[in-house]
């Protein structure tokens, strides 16, 4: 994610759609997977077919990934809101520790650097 921080500051906007991509890709799909009990490969293809409907869902409802500063901001704060709750309840069914102090250094990352600002679990700009 500091890749994101990064990529803003020099107004990279490709680099910014790579880490953004990787952001819905491999932390938001990955966890929708391991909600499902599954954990996908490197190469996976038609991540899809494992999805029940509603986390489809939560995947349409996502932004459009526009190739401009605000359009991957956008995006970004739409995973972070799918992405962190989730995550939580998962690592509270599993018996896993949250890692508390790591999910405190990103809010505080998004919030100073990119102007994202978390509330509860909801992402504003």
């Amino acid at each position: 994610m500091g890749n994101a921080v990064t990529a803003v500051r020099r107004g990279e906007v490709v680099a910014l759609l790579g880490v953004t991509t990787m952001m819905r890709d491999r932390l938001l799909v990955q966890l929708l997977l391991a909600e499902k009990g599954m954990s996908a490969d490197a190469g996976m293809k038609r991540v899809v077919a494992f999805l029940d409907a509603e986390q489809l869902a939560v995947l349409e409802r996502l932004p459009a990934a526009g190739v401009s500063r605000e359009s991957q901001l956008r995006l970004q704060e739409a995973v972070i809101a799918e992405y962190l709750p989730r995550a939580r309840r998962l690592a509270r069914l599993c018996g896993a520790e949250w890692p508390v102090d790591l999910e405190a250094a990103a809010i505080g990352l998004w919030a100073r650097e990119l102007g994202i600002v978390c509330e509860g679990s909801s992402p504003r700009r």
